[in-house]
């Protein structure tokens, strides 16, 4: 390249326009790469050496000099806005952070209210006395609260189905709630087994028998029951109404004389396996507390749940079939049988015996009966409040992401090799326990999807304005007051100046690639250099931002202190101040008197 300067040089039939280029090239090359393209005497020829022939010549050379030395003002305006954008970072994760430590270190604190929530919306929006603050103070400052609580109500509200669910659990009363809670221990939060024997009454539809296209519909809702979308497997642990599912399993092993039975030398090599592995997830059933005969068979029956379906997957694929059809054919010939007899559905059953320890007082068909009675009403009054416009609900999705990868990679990225399940056991900065490591199979399969989620909501909004005595509003206006503070945190973040620094550094980067087509050199690298550093310093403000939500959120639903969980999207409210993707270049203002002053210098080039 120096070559080729000087041949150009000694040449001299360099012009004006190119001496610039050339010396700004150079510039670039010696700050962005620490090489110099030019020799001094290349310097000294390109500018005090040079002679212009005429007046064209010293315009042009002046022309392109005066861009350059504008180029510099410019790139130390927006160093400036970037040190700007610092500062502004440092305030908020500062505040961020002293809510956050203050709380976690605040031995007294009792509860959310008397905790987070208030001492930092107080210390956020400033403390107000009704007895003191008179006039337009108050107002301001009633005003601030509002409009962090409004923002916030419009991310909060209570799933439709669930709420009528819970509400009608708690119209039950004592008696009907004791003899559900005997039928299933978890009926008061957990509407999965009572809607699935509604759905199994409802196929039966008032007949004694299901027709084919009823059977062939519960064959295909047992089925999907079986599939984790959020996994992306095949799970088998759990239960259909009272139809366990592991059992359709070994129904097909057994109509396909497949042999699942797990020997005692089968039970002390899988412990052994058991004992070696690293991965928490081979854990079968060796607990040694159960050295008996009855919990020898029942660690031989833990390994058989895993061994079925181990043998289910390989016999889908050597035989090139889809493990669904597999299993809602084996469902379909079992209710063809005998699988309602078995597993007799509640409204059906003269049973008062359960398999939790404690017998229902009714025979389970009256405790059914009654159920449905009860969220019939509980159903009516909900809806009825909706017809009324009282309550309002509206579609809203959720969508999940696979964040497996980049936990990986964040928990040992020099042991690349390794798969997420073996860092995260092996990793101290990480509590095992709290980790699900079955859901790591979702990485390891290389499940990449976003999973979406569409749920009716009640809005936040209709139902804390909502007048009555209703259990379910006063639980969304305790947490809507919770998380209050994030409403707050969010109104601050938008005010702090890093926002427009970006949105300018984002102007200035736009300026600074018309430049570098007229100069024919990259002129963004310190524009994009700013930016870089802005995005790193953005994504810890986010984590800081995200614990603090994670802290407020934990203490909301800790303690039992509501019943009526609100279905929550704030997850949507945090990242809105933080969405780079969203913000403008601001190529006004500011950077107004950039953008005129080189479109006068170079008209239409620029």
């Amino acid at each position: 390249m120096k070559k080729n300067i000087t041949s150009i040089l000694q040449r001299g039939n360099i012009t004006p326009k190119k001496r610039v280029l050339l010396l700004v090239a150079d510039e670039v090359s010696q700050e962005r790469d620490g090489k110099s393209l030019l020799t001094d005497a290349d310097r000294h020829a390109l500018s005090e050496g040079w002679t212009p022939k005429d007046n064209n010549e010293v315009k042009e050379y002046n022309l392109y000099n005066e861009g350059r030395r504008n180029i510099t003002f410019g790139e130390l305006d927006a160093q400036t806005t970037y040190l700007s954008a610092t500062n502004s970072f440092l305030r908020a994760s500062n505040y961020i952070n002293y809510i956050l430590f203050k709380n976690r270190f605040t031995k007294e604190t009792k509860t959310i209210k008397e905790g987070i929530a208030n001492r930092a919306i107080d210390s956020l929006i400033g403390k107000y006395d009704i007895e003191t603050i008179k006039g337009e103070g108050l107002k301001e400052q009633l005003n601030k609260h509002n409009e962090a609580l409004n923002l916030v109500l419009g991310y909060l509200g209570l799933e439709l189905d669930y709420t009528i669910y819970l509400y009608a659990f708690e119209l039950a009363g004592k008696e009907l709630q004791k003899n559900l809670l005997a039928l299933y221990p978890d009926a008061q939060t957990q509407r999965e087994y009572l809607e699935q024997q509604e759905i199994i009454y409802s196929l039966f539809n008032g007949k004694d028998k299901l027709t084919q296209e009823a059977k062939e519909k519960l064959a295909e809702l047992i089925a999907d029951e079986c599939f984790s979308r959020y996994l992306n497997e095949w799970s088998f642990n759990g239960y259909f109404a009272d139809i366990p599912l592991l059992e359709i399993v070994r129904k097909w092993a057994d109509n396909n004389k497949i042999n699942y039975e797990v020997s005692d030398k089968d039970l002390v090599e899988a412990e052994q396996k058991q004992k070696q592995a690293k991965d928490a997830n081979s854990l079968i059933a060796g607990d040694k507390s159960l050295d008996t005969p009855e919990g020898k068979e029942l660690r031989k029956e833990k390994l058989t749940a895993k061994i079925l379906p181990e043998k289910l997957t390989a016999y889908a694929k050597e035989n090139k079939r889809e493990i669904k059809d597999i299993i809602t054919e084996t469902i379909l010939k079992w209710l063809n049988k005998d699988l309602l007899d078995e597993h007799t559905p509640l409204f059906m059953s003269d049973d008062k015996a359960t398999c939790n320890e404690q017998d229902t007082k009714l025979t389970h068909k009256e405790v059914f009966k009654k159920w449905l009675e009860i969220k019939a009403k509980a159903t009516e009054t909900i809806q009825g409040l909706i017809d009324k416009g009282e309550l309002k609900t509206e579609r809203r999705d959720r969508t999940f992401k696979n964040l497996f990868k980049l936990f990986n990679k964040e928990l040992n990225e020099d042991e690349t090799k390794k798969t997420l399940r073996e860092n995260a056991s092996t990793n101290t900065l990480y509590n095992i326990e709290n980790l699900d490591l079955r859901a790591i199979k979702v990485e390891e399969a290389g499940q990449d999807e976003t999973i979406r989620e569409t749920k009716t909501i009640i809005t936040g909004e209709s139902l804390y304005n909502l007048k009555g005595d209703f259990n379910f509003v006063k639980d969304l206006r305790e947490q809507a007051e919770d998380f209050k503070l994030l409403g707050a945190l969010v109104l601050f973040l938008r005010g702090c100046s890093f926002i427009k620094d970006y949105s300018l550094l984002l102007g200035f980067l736009e300026l600074y690639k018309k430049l570098s087509n007229i100069y024919d050199t990259d002129l963004t690298y310190k524009i994009k250099g700013y930016i870089k550093s802005f995005n790193e310093d953005l994504e810890g403000l986010k984590m800081e931002f995200l614990m603090l939500a994670d802290d407020i959120a934990q203490a909301n639903y800790n303690g039992d202190r509501v019943y009526y969980l609100s279905e929550s999207y704030i997850e949507d409210l945090l990242t809105m101040p933080l969405d780079t993707a969203n913000i403008k270049p601001d190529t006004d203002n500011r950077l107004k008197v950039y953008f005129d002053a080189f479109k006068k210098l170079f008209g239409d080039d620029f």
